[in-house]
């Protein structure tokens, strides 16, 4: 605590922080520490010192706590309330309109706008909502975020967390968070840092400190002996140090009243002090503890059965003995405090303090989050006013988007007396709440409720919900058979829902390579006139991209007649398949659009696999057009959305994803710890092409060569990628007839599909199997025939196949001209392999381009910096080497290397370095 010890080296470096986003940057600092070290002390100091230095700036702080784990964006509540409640009604509408909107549903004191959805916003909404919200705020000052305890914050709020700080670059925003060493591991692996986060650990404070304010705090001089003896059992912690004062200003004996661990030592001197106060103080301390706060001693008093005269006294008793915080609302000085009075309370007491709390605030008629916060921890009472309480909990949470807050109170309304009605749409709303993040449950949940609703609506969402589960569960047959089913019994009642069902149907056989068989499926889209028809249309251009016949003209203008009258009432998994398959026929840019917009309303949708393969199939556009920094962005921000551990089956998706664009940035490395991984696992997605690519660059080229062939026998219709892959191999071999048969096959392929970017790059294969003029001529071609289309990658991987060529055959100054165009075209792409062989052909054709440092923080790669960041923020070898997939003595390799560049031996060396 910063009245008894200095933390003016750490108060410092936080005010430089906050500084540093003054002038435009974006921050995070965590700050690490044992139970009483002084974290909350210090973020206090913190916050009042940035009023002295930096009174421009808007600080907001949250103290978590275990009572308002299931309040659905407690944390971000406490944050942003007082600030949004003053703001004047114009300058509310301004700052929650557009993308903001969503928001509203989460503020209790701002009006909400617009409908929220029967099951609430999709958690993205309100995540990215939330988001634009604190960059607007940062814009008008700049933002400092401070949640202390952040171990007890709820998961709404830590998702939140995770989504800002992974998203505000130099953006004016500063997060300080606090955490209990040894109860973070929860809350900091779903925060996920990041190489981006400053660890700040206090540490514990020296004997001699100890004995110097132990010397100029108490009442009466102690023997030296007595001072040092009490100095070790403190163990250097402030916390202890101030209680160990308290206990001997009133008599105690120190070492009696000391434990072994800081938790029991604390506890220890609480309950001796409490020992000593009347019955009722202990009452009300009791009833307190399980309240958490409260406004006034009455209420406090009311629930411990004290009259207003002894609830004044006992709330005077502690205050005394300093376990109450300054203010006049009561809340303890430190967590400990209550954890310590809850600690000694008996079970059933416990209980009956909760249930009599949970009585009491409902008669107050306060807010149902903060009532179910006592019920959860009592067994159901059966009481009338329980049940309609706990649902009105569960749908203020939904609309709120908070699925983990939804799934507990709907859970627990189960136990209650409900009616049938009741009780199935209680069901219904728990299933498709377990959707989000527990599959398991959700599929056995929504399964039994499917067999039991009759709203035809309703049975479509159920079914829709229950097929993405169960493809998430690895179970297409069963996702087929459940959609097949309802849409048989819906036709006759409803054909738009069915045909919407069968669309879904459709594009999880897509998903899964069963495609031929579904053109004559084609019948049951029209004309393409209703949403539904569409919804057929859009799954139906997938599958003619890879049909017998079809080109890319033909391709390109079914998925226009499925996307462009809008994508709003299309199914998101639909649409993913469209836009692929428009992006793969010539129009990456429309594609692109399209996908954005299906992205803006699929945020709402309530099948979230829906939503995230569409921002995985926007990544893979970015990735076609050669925006690899745009494709990592995205890849990123879909597996935060649905973190990889839900994908289930289908993980593969986003790896796949992933292990393309470090192939692309030339991070191989990465990629074949990727690819190691991908190939173990049970093959749901076929992701061997993808794999061979890896296989390629890191010089394997007979693995890679099988592994193409392979994947060009199974998919056949899909194959000219593989076909160019497979002829480069073999030449690689020396096998020169399969290379040349494969190579014009795939030529063939190309004029038969009819983009620029497909014969461009069969131009490029043939041009790299041939040599002298004719490899020039196949070359410039396929330059000159990419340098039309919007894939910029490819355009760079031909002019270093020409400037190559154009080298070999001595025209040494046109090859360094195509080199550095090359070179710039890879650069802008974040190509960086593709770029440093660029430059290293410009220095063989007798250019001299502007070195590469050798020492330094330039001369790191890219793959030594990613690692160099993390290790940095505090990060261990083994948490980069699972973070960043690669093994353990790859990260030790890299890390070496950077502290030779950098001239350095230490970690803390390190961070000094890089934050310089």
């Amino acid at each position: 605590m910063l009245s008894l010890f200095d933390r003016q080296s750490e108060l410092a470096s936080l005010v430089a922080d906050a500084q540093a986003v003054a002038h435009g940057q974006s921050g995070l600092v965590v700050i690490e520490g044992a139970a009483g070290l002084g974290k909350t002390t210090l973020v206090e100091a913190f916050s009042d010192e940035l009023g002295q230095v930096l009174p421009e700036a808007c600080v907001l702080r949250a103290r978590c706590d275990e009572l308002e784990r299931d309040f659905p964006f407690g944390v971000v509540r406490q944050l942003f309330e007082p600030l949004v409640a003053g703001w004047p009604k114009q300058e509310a509408e301004q700052m929650f309109s557009g993308p903001a909107e969503p928001a509203t549903h989460v503020f209790s004191s701002v009006p909400c706008v617009g409908e929220a959805n029967a099951l609430g916003d999709a958690p993205r909404t309100v995540l990215h909502a939330l988001f634009r919200l604190t960059l607007r705020i940062a814009a008008t000052a700049p933002l400092v975020l401070v949640v202390d305890d952040l171990q007890k914050a709820d998961l709404p709020s830590l998702r939140w967390l995770r989504y800002l700080v992974r998203k505000t670059t130099r953006s004016r925003v500063l997060v300080v968070l606090t955490v209990r060493s040894g109860e973070e591991d929860d809350s900091l692996r779903i925060l996920d840092p990041g190489p981006q986060c400053r660890i700040l650990r206090l540490e514990r404070f020296t004997e001699q400190q100890v004995i110097d304010v132990l010397t100029a705090s108490l009442p009466v001089s102690a023997r030296p002996e007595l001072l040092a003896s009490c100095a070790r059992l403190t163990g250097g912690n402030p916390m202890l140090v101030q209680a160990l004062i308290t206990s001997m200003s009133a008599g105690f004996d120190p070492v009696t009243s000391l434990s072994t661990s800081v938790v029991a030592r604390f506890a220890g001197f609480v309950q001796s002090w409490l020992d000593t106060v009347p019955e009722q103080t202990r009452h009300f301390a009791a009833a307190l503890a399980v309240l958490g706060s409260a406004h006034d001693g009455v209420t406090v008093g009311s629930l411990a059965g004290l009259s207003d005269g002894a609830s004044v006294r006992a709330e005077d008793q502690l205050r005394e003995l300093g376990l109450l915080a300054a203010g006049t609302e009561l809340r303890w000085a430190h967590p400990l405090g209550r954890e310590t009075v809850l600690g000694g309370l008996a079970p059933g007491h416990r209980k009956s303090l909760h249930l009599s709390a949970a009585r009491h605030l409902f008669e107050e008629d306060a807010d149902p989050e903060r009532i179910c916060a006592h019920l959860l921890n009592v067994p159901a009472p059966q009481e009338p006013w329980v049940a309609g309480t706990l649902l009105r909990a569960a749908s203020d949470a939904a609309v709120r988007g908070a699925p983990d807050s939804v799934v507990r109170y709907l859970g627990r309304a189960l136990e209650e007396q409900l009616s049938d009605g009741e009780r199935l749409a209680a069901e219904l709303d728990l299933g498709l709440a377990e959707a989000v993040q527990r599959p398991a449950q959700a599929w056995r949940r929504l399964t039994g409720v499917l067999e039991r609703v009759t709203d035809p609506v309703v049975r479509a969402t159920t079914a829709e919900v229950l097929a993405d589960v169960l493809l998430r569960e690895g179970r297409p047959a069963d996702a087929e058979a459940v959609l097949s089913r309802v849409s048989t019994e819906l036709a006759p009642v409803d054909r738009e829902l069915a045909l919407r069902l069968d669309a879904v149907r459709l594009a999880g056989q897509v998903l899964h390579g069963a495609t031929e068989p579904l053109l004559r499926e084609l019948e049951k889209a029209g004309t393409g006139e209703t949403p539904g028809e569409r919804a057929m249309l859009a799954v139906l251009a997938a599958v003619a991209a890879v049909a017998p016949g079809w080109d890319a003209k033909r391709v390109a203008a079914l998925a226009e007649r499925a996307l462009a009258r809008g994508v709003a009432d299309l199914p998101p998994f639909t649409v993913q398949h469209a836009v692929r398959a428009l992006a793969a026929a010539g129009s990456a840019a429309n594609a692109a659009r399209y996908c954005d917009e299906a992205i803006r309303h699929a945020t709402r949708a309530r099948a979230v696999l829906g939503l995230v393969t569409l921002i995985d199939a926007r990544s893979r556009i970015a990735l076609l057009a050669g925006d690899l920094d745009e494709a990592r962005k995205l890849n990123e921000e879909a597996m935060v959305n649905l973190p990889l551990e839900h994908w289930g089956r289908l993980r593969h998706i986003p790896l796949a994803t992933r292990m393309a664009v470090f192939t692309e940035r030339g991070e191989i490395e990465a990629a074949g710890q990727l690819a190691d991984d991908l190939l173990d696992l049970p093959a749901v997605v076929d992701v061997r092409l993808e794999c061979a690519y890896v296989r390629a660059e890191q010089g394997w080229s007979r693995d890679a060569l099988r592994l193409a062939l392979d994947y060009a026998e199974a998919r056949p219709r899909e194959g000219q990628p593989a076909q160019l892959l497979a002829a480069r191999l073999h030449a690689e071999l020396g096998e020169t007839e399969p290379a040349q048969r494969l190579a014009t096959q795939a030529w063939e392929h190309a004029n038969a599909w009819g983009t620029a970017r497909a014969a461009g790059m069969a131009l490029r294969t043939l041009g790299e199997l041939a040599s002298g003029q004719v490899a020039v001529d196949l070359l410039t071609r396929s330059a000159e025939v990419l340098d039309t289309t919007e894939t910029r990658l490819e355009m760079a991987k031909s002019l270093l196949s020409l400037a190559t060529a154009q080298a070999r055959r001595g025209h040494a100054s046109v090859a360094r001209r195509t080199f550095k165009a090359a070179r710039a075209e890879a650069e802008w792409c974040h190509a960086f392999g593709l770029a440093d062989a660029a430059r290293t052909g410009m220095m063989a054709a007798g250019a001299r381009p502007r070195s590469r440092a050798v020492t330094g923080i330039e001369a790191l790669t890219a793959g030594e910096r990613r690692i160099a960041d993390r290790a940095a923020s505090g990060q261990s070898n083994r948490d980069i080497a699972a973070a960043l997939h690669l093994t353990l003595r790859t990260v030790e390799t890299h890390l070496s290397a950077v502290y030779r560049k950098l001239g350095i031996r230490s970690r803390t060396q390190l961070a000094d370095v890089l934050r310089s």
